[in-house]
């Protein structure tokens, strides 16, 4: 069964995961931390691992808070954006728009867009030299000699 949430085990590993990502932090190696902190290096690693997940799981709380914000903060613009969009203000309907694609893409909304791979090669480059008269003549592959081969070698 589990320790409680202030039982001396369960500070003293907390206290050892801040001691170990402290240590981490400045650049200390896991066997490094091991010595520094009288522990094998599986615990090391071990509590640096909770230490990361605890990070992860409060940034992602964080994240989710401040996301909750962002909506709050646009929710209380709508109203009065509709209002003056709704009497004719073209200003208030742009910032309406963008603030509602915001929205849509902080709620998920939105289908991602599908970006389907093609394995066909690309179309062929027409390369065209000015004539003497001004017109535009193409140039076709057999006039041009990009490998520097042996088709070249002795024309001198």
């Amino acid at each position: 069964m589990g320790h409680s949430k202030t039982s001396q085990a369960t500070v003293q590993g907390a206290v050892r995961r801040k001691d170990v990502l402290a240590l981490r932090l400045k650049g200390f190696s896991t066997p490094q931390i091991a010595e520094k902190l009288h522990c094998g290096q599986t615990t090391v690693k071990r509590q640096l691992m909770k230490a990361l997940a605890s990070l992860a799981a409060e940034t992602q709380e964080m994240a989710a808070y401040e996301r909750d914000v962002d909506l709050a903060r646009i929710d209380a613009l709508l109203p009065d954006l509709m209002d003056r969009a709704e009497s004719g203000d073209l200003d208030a309907v742009d910032r309406l728009e963008k603030l509602l694609k915001r929205r849509a893409a902080m709620l998920g909304y939105d289908m991602p867009v599908k970006i389907e791979r093609t394995d066909e090669p690309p179309p062929p480059i027409a390369i065209y030299l000015a004539g003497e008269d001004g017109t535009m003549l193409p140039i076709g592959a057999e006039h041009l000699s990009l490998s520097g081969g042996d088709d070249d070698a002795g024309d001198e």
